[in-house]
């Protein structure tokens, strides 16, 4: 259930900033192997939610928590399902590329332009 618009407002702005605070740290990180920073990007995502209440819980798979998301706050699906996916495939397949460090960070600043 949605909350009320001006709490959404609100929960809005904090998950923007969260996500901008994240992304900019994702730039300043040293280069990696490019799943850790898909893994981060997916990270910056988990701790923006959790700071305006949207928690992922501990046996709550990535999709059942983009779903929630996706409930509970005004965020551009394409951009949540693209990181969800590329999170999928760094974390659990092993398989990531600059290419997918790069669109994770673009998904990102997609999700915080919705926010806006």
């Amino acid at each position: 259930m949605r909350a009320p618009a001006g709490e959404d407002a609100a929960d809005g702005e904090v998950l923007r900033a969260a996500v901008r605070a994240g992304a900019v740290d994702l730039t300043a990180r040293p280069s990696g192997p490019p799943g850790d920073a898909v893994v981060a990007a997916w990270l910056v995502l988990e701790s923006a939610a959790a700071s305006c209440g949207t928690r992922r819980a501990p046996a709550e798979t990535a999709s059942e928590f983009t779903a929630r998301v996706l409930t509970e706050h005004a965020v551009d699906a394409r951009a949540l399902a693209d990181l969800r996916s590329r999170y999928h495939r760094a974390r659990f397949a092993g398989q990531a590329t600059d290419a997918d460090a790069a669109a994770a960070r673009a998904a990102l600043a997609r999700i915080e332009e919705t926010l806006a």
